[in-house]
């Protein structure tokens, strides 16, 4: 069947957390690229809607809100189904599709990918193979405005303190902070990262009334150069689009730098880094030295089995600077960063 004619208006029903978006998102530069004079929506939650439309290749982002009750519900599937669509991509685990009268509709099989230990991005990626597209790595493409690019160019330049241009993000919270790791432990590698790379470190994140969280922006190092509650989610990715490398627990913006072709190293204690890590840089993951026997614990029974609450957990602490620091050597090898920085100035 020939589905670059067939499919005019497609509709893509996306999760309502950061994270799952991010690689959400990977499956349009396919889709454009397979039907480029399709018409590509994307349903998202409010707080993502923001990303959606800095995505290339999205013609309109439409908001839905499952809070608001029964009566929403109702009016948002007869405004889909107004909208003609002939294809709609479901990555969420959702029944709402079915009334959108869509005359071709896939869905991700929530059991076989869970059964097969597949990381979102493969889930998405493998799902498209129901409509004649194959597999493919696809990184993000978003398109920042001129407001956003000159914010991180001026801030890039303002931060020079003398050091090399070579530039490390790092994230130190997660939306579940048993993933954190200590502040302790990220300021002796940043000291690592200044004593052997002479590097501007930028913290990026954004904190809520957790008190760990408060005691972190009171002790970061001031060798950093904070971010932290201090720009839009939109100026943020795209300081971090300039990182020649990037550091982070499991968070969204760890995935996001990865998903920008930012190099990564993740931090991982509490989930499974077999299926949680970045994907564009799996082997740049740091595991929690001496498992403990409740590792991991996301998505299972025992979730939170140490104790622990609203801090770094037991395993997260078992991750030394040094180890972490080894990784950023590698990566810096591997990546071949300081030839990159080379040719850039060039």
């Amino acid at each position: 069947m020939d589905f670059a004619s067939k499919f005019k208006n497609i509709l893509i029903f996306g999760h309502n957390n950061l994270g799952d978006v991010c690689y959400d998102l990977i499956v349009v530069s396919c889709l454009r690229k397979e039907f480029p004079r399709a018409k590509i929506s994307f349903i998202v939650g409010l707080q993502c809607v923001e990303l959606v439309e800095l995505c290339k290749g999205v013609n309109q982002a439409i908001t839905f809100d499952k809070q608001k009750g029964f009566l929403n519900y109702w009016y948002f599937i007869r405004r889909i189904k107004a909208k003609h669509f002939d294809l709609s991509i479901i990555l969420r685990n959702t029944q709402m599709h079915y009334f959108f009268a869509i005359s071709k509709q896939i869905k991700s099989k929530r059991y076989f990918f869970k059964k097969n230990n597949l990381h979102n991005a493969e889930k998405n990626l493998a799902l498209l193979s129901k409509i004649g597209i194959k597999q493919t790595s696809s990184k993000l493409n978003f398109s920042f405005s001129k407001q956003d690019i000159a914010f991180a160019a001026k801030l890039i330049i303002n931060t020079n303190r003398g050091k090399t241009n070579l530039l490390v993000g790092i994230m130190p919270f997660a939306g579940w902070t048993l993933k954190c790791w200590p502040v302790e432990r990220w300021n002796q590698l940043i000291a690592l990262i200044d004593l052997q790379l002479d590097a501007k470190v930028f913290v990026f994140g954004k904190t809520g009334k957790n008190l760990w969280e408060e005691k972190f922006v009171r002790d970061i190092s001031d060798k950093s150069i904070s971010l932290i509650n201090k720009c839009s989610l939109s100026r943020c990715l795209s300081v971090i689009k300039n990182m020649d490398l990037f550091i982070g627990t499991d968070s969204s913006l760890l995935h996001f730098a990865s998903s920008l072709g930012v190099p990564a190293v993740g931090l991982y204690g509490p989930t499974d880094a077999n299926i949680f890590y970045p994907f564009y840089h799996r082997k740049y993951r740091v595991i929690a030295n001496n498992r403990l026997k409740c590792m991991p614990c996301y998505l299972k029974a025992r979730v939170g089995s140490c104790g622990v609450k609203a801090m770094p957990a037991e395993c997260m602490k078992r991750i030394e600077a040094w180890q972490v620091m080894e990784k950023v050597n590698q990566i810096i090898k591997e990546e071949q960063i300081w030839t990159k920085k080379k040719l850039k100035t060039q």
